[in-house]
C-alpha cells in the first residue's frame, strides 16, 4: 500500500537511484521512484537513495535522471548515500562504435520517435536536466532547447520534415516537397498541383495587381505552414507610418523583407508580429515574406505598397501664402484714391495739429473710421465746422460795427426843442 515503506528503504550504503536494492540502476528504479513521485508509492523515510537532485523531495525529476542513467545517457555511477555523485548527462556522446548521435534522438536508441521529442520537451520545460553537449537535442541551431526544438522534431518524426542529421553533420530540417503532400509551396501552382494549391481562382482584375502571392495556400486540409502577410494600407504618404502583420507559421522560420533590405528573421510563431513601418521616398515598395531554407529561401507572399508624395491642396496653400501685414494700433485705412496701394492713416498723420489759429488748443485727433465716401475723418469735420462759425462770427462783428459808423447823426438846428411844463 502507499504507507507501506517496508519493501523500499535506503540506508547509509546504498547506490544513489537503487531502490529495489539489486545492485543495479535500471528501469525498474526508475518506474519505482516515479510511483513515489505520483504519491502512488510510499516514500522511506530515510529517502536518500531517490532524492537524486538533493531537493528533500521525491519528484518526477529524480525519475527520469534515474532513467537516463539506466540507458547510458547519464553515468550510471550516482554514489552511494554516504559519498554521492552528481551524475553527468551525455546525450549527446558518440556511440561506441565511432558513430555520430543523430540530431534528435535524444534517449540515444538510435532512432528519432515521440519518445525523444518528449525528453527534449521535458528539457526545454526544465524537467530534464540539457546535457553540456547540446548538439543532438538543439535542432534549430540557436545554442539553446526550447519548445520550437520539439517541434521540428516532431515534424521529423512524423516525416513531415527531412533528417537533421549527425551530430558531426548537422542538417536544417526542410519540409518534404512533393505534390499531394497537402502543402502548396516549391514552385507548386494551382495549374500545376491542384492537390495541394486547390482551384485556380480567376483571373484577377487589375485594381487587384497590388496584392502579388506568389505562393498560393493550400486548401485541401493537411499540414500548412500558415504564415501571412498584411499591411494596414497599400497607398501612404512619404514618412507616413503603417502596419506590417506577420505571422510565421514555418517551422524553419521566416525573414520578412521591406524594399530589399531584411527587416526581421523570425522563427515559427503562433501569434501574429506586428512591425510599424514607414518609407521616406516615393515610388511602389515591395514588401516580401520568405520561408528560410539552406539551400536558398523560397517567397511565400509579397505586397506591393504605393508610396506618394503629399499634395498641397488650395487650403494649404492660402494657409501659406503671405498674408496683408495687419494694421498697428491706432492704424486706420485711409480711403481715398491710394487706399488701392496700401496706405494707412497713422495717428502721426491723423493728428489735427494743437493750438491752430490759437483756437484749438486741445487734441482732436479720434480713433473713428471715416466717413463713408467723404474720406475724412470726424476729427477733421469738426475743426471746419469750428472754423465756419468763428469765420461767421468775426464777420457777424465786424458787419455790425460797420453799419453802426454808416448811420447819420442828426444836426442841433433840426432838433426840435423840448418844451417845459410851467410850474403852477
Amino acid at each position: 500500500s502507499k504507507g507501506n515503506t517496508m519493501f523500499y528503504y535506503c540506508s547509509a550504503n546504498s547506490l544513489r537511484g537503487d531502490i529495489t536494492a539489486d545492485g543495479i540502476v535500471n528501469n525498474l528504479d526508475a518506474s519505482v521512484i516515479g510511483g513515489m513521485a505520483d504519491g502512488l508509492l510510499g516514500v522511506p523515510l530515510n529517502f536518500c537513495c531517490v532524492d537524486i537532485d538533493f531537493s528533500n523531495s521525491v519528484t518526477m525529476y529524480d525519475a527520469n535522471v534515474v532513467y537516463a542513467s539506466a540507458v547510458g545517457n547519464y553515468t550510471a555511477d550516482m554514489g552511494a548515500c554516504n559519498a554521492p555523485v552528481i551524475p553527468t548527462a551525455r546525450y549527446c556522446a558518440d556511440y561506441a562504435n565511432g558513430d555520430s548521435r543523430l540530431r534528435g534522438d535524444a534517449n540515444g536508441d538510435g532512432i528519432v520517435d515521440n519518445a525523444d521529442v518528449s525528453m527534449i520537451l521535458d528539457m526545454a520545460l526544465g524537467t530534464v536536466p540539457t546535457p553540456p553537449n547540446l548538439c543532438c537535442v538543439d535542432l534549430t541551431l540557436d545554442n539553446n532547447v526550447t519548445s520550437a526544438d520539439s517541434t521540428v522534431l516532431e515534424e521529423i518524426s512524423a516525416g513531415n520534415y527531412s533528417s537533421a542529421g549527425t551530430c558531426a553533420e548537422p542538417l536544417i530540417p526542410e519540409q518534404n516537397l512533393f505534390c499531394g503532400d497537402n502543402i502548396c509551396n516549391n514552385g507548386e501552382s494551382c495549374a500545376a498541383c491542384s492537390a495541394d494549391c486547390g482551384t485556380c481562382p480567376e483571373p484577377p482584375s487589375n485594381e487587384d495587381e497590388g496584392d502579388i502571392n506568389t505562393v498560393p495556400r493550400s486548401s485541401g486540409g493537411g499540414v500548412t505552414t500558415n504564415s501571412d502577410l498584411d499591411v494596414s494600407s497599400r497607398e501612404v504618404l512619404v514618412n507616413e507610418e503603417f502596419t506590417i502583420t506577420v505571422l510565421c507559421g514555418d517551422m524553419s522560420g521566416c525573414e520578412l523583407v521591406v524594399d530589399g533590405e531584411t527587416l526581421d528573421v523570425m522563427l515559427k510563431n503562433l501569434y501574429e508580429q506586428e512591425y510599424n513601418y514607414s518609407f521616406d521616398s516615393p515610388g511602389d515598395k515591395v514588401i516580401e515574406l520568405f520561408r528560410t531554407r539552406s539551400g536558398g529561401n523560397i517567397l511565400e507572399k509579397s505586397i506591393v505598397i504605393s508610396v506618394v508624395e503629399s499634395e498641397t491642396s488650395p487650403e494649404a496653400e492660402s494657409e501659406t501664402s503671405p498674408e496683408a501685414e495687419p494694421l498697428l494700433q491706432d492704424e486706420i485705412p485711409l480711403e481715398d484714391n491710394n487706399s488701392s496701394i496700401g496706405e494707412t492713416l497713422s495717428e502721426e498723420n491723423n493728428q489735427i495739429p494743437t493750438g491752430f489759429l490759437g483756437l484749438l488748443p486741445f487734441d482732436l485727433n479720434f480713433s473713428i473710421p471715416p466717413i463713408e465716401g467723404l474720406g475724412i475723418g470726424f476729427g477733421l469735420v469738426f475743426l471746419l465746422i469750428v472754423l465756419v462759425a468763428v469765420l461767421l462770427t468775426g464777420l457777424g462783428y465786424f458787419f455790425t460795427k460797420y453799419l453802426s459808423a454808416k448811420k447819420p447823426e442828426q444836426s442841433p438846428e433840426k432838433r426840435k426843442p423840448v418844451a417845459k411844463k410851467k410850474s403852477t
